[in-house]
């Protein structure tokens, strides 16, 4: 493992969701997640109560706003909810001053309550832009909603960059914290500790960051007293995992061949047309030179006969060249 500095911060790392994995499990893995079910739907306090039980004490649980808040009734991601909606269907997101963005917040405090969540994060759809209303809603809408948990905000699109000193602003009015992948932007307000979410390098979500991104990471987290970090890409255990280590002073390297090999050979047979493998595997990056990812590794190669044939495809450095490995 490679040496680096020790973060001696406090730095909350997890995952966006329980990445496949069961909650015990995950427990055993990370100690914070960010709870995504509540956004689509309104969760039963009972059932919230049981999850924080089922993780244990000590476990940091942060969760997203419910979509009614944030999300127009015309959002895809409604088809999730799994129900009508009540009241009128134009009430609903973009942080309008109605009765349905009302009580979408409310039921959004309810189950943050029931969670024992730390942070709340209201995160807006693309179609909320920069504009003047748009960030009078921010402010009409943040302005006294506060209470014993932290409040983040996070709006989607490089426009706002263009606008940071207006975001900057009403954040600062609202006392509210700007959240943000920082390797893309760094956060223009931060009320307490910082929360940063990463996504892989949209709009791909099949993204490994690689060893350099993550010690990017470690160097940012570093300006900020605390903070909050979860993964949102493809490879999030693993990238999540992978910053742990590299935040106690030590990078855990990469999988190599092999163990990108017994992977992948685990859910598919030989022979197969690398394509396959590709398509299913191919964000992930092997430890050898240059971190290449499997796509890569596996371009100009039509098809594995054989599992060496698949490790000696994943043992090719960057760049197509061959390995000194016998």
């Amino acid at each position: 493992m490679e040496q680096v500095h020790k973060c001696q911060n406090m730095i909350i790392t997890g995952c966006c969701g329980r990445a496949g994995l069961a909650l015990a499990d995950y427990a055993r893995r990370f100690n914070a997640m960010e709870i995504q079910e509540t956004f689509y739907r309104i969760v039963r306090e009972g059932t919230l109560s049981r999850w924080r039980s089922s993780l244990g004490e000590g476990f940091h649980i942060t969760m997203k706003a419910f979509q009614g808040v944030s999300h127009p009734s015309s959002s895809p991601t409604w088809r999730r909810f799994g129900k009508p909606l009540e009241g009128d269907p134009s009430g609903y997101g973009m942080l309008r001053k109605t009765e349905e963005v009302a009580n979408s917040w409310r039921a959004t405090e309810v189950m943050a309550s029931a969670l024992g969540a730390e942070y709340i994060v209201v995160q807006m759809p693309p179609s909320f832009t920069p504009d003047e209303g748009n960030l009078r809603r921010i402010r009409e809408f943040f302005t006294d909603r506060h209470g014993s948990r932290h409040i983040g905000l996070e709006v989607r699109g490089d426009i706002w960059m263009k606008h940071a000193d207006e975001l900057r602003e009403v954040l600062e009015a609202v006392d509210i914290t700007h959240v943000t992948d920082p390797l893309t932007w760094l956060p223009v307000h931060v009320e307490g500790p910082a929360y940063f979410r990463l996504h892989g390098r949209l709009p791909h979500y099949d993204y490994q960051y690689r060893t350099e991104e993550l010690l990017r990471m470690v160097e940012i987290v570093k300006d900020f007293q605390d903070a909050y970090v979860f993964f949102n890409n493809m490879a999030m255990v693993e990238d999540a995992a992978r910053l742990m280590s590299a935040l106690k002073g030590r990078v855990q390297p990469l999988p190599g061949p092999e163990e990108r090999a017994k992977l992948m050979l685990s859910s598919v047979r030989v022979p197969v047309d690398s394509r396959v493998i590709s398509k299913r595997y191919g964000y992930l990056r092997v430890g050898v030179e240059g971190e290449p990812t499997i796509g890569e590794l596996l371009r100009g190669i039509e098809r594995i006969e054989e599992p060496r044939d698949l490790v000696a495809a994943l043992s090719r450095r960057s760049g197509g060249t061959c390995s000194d490995r016998s």
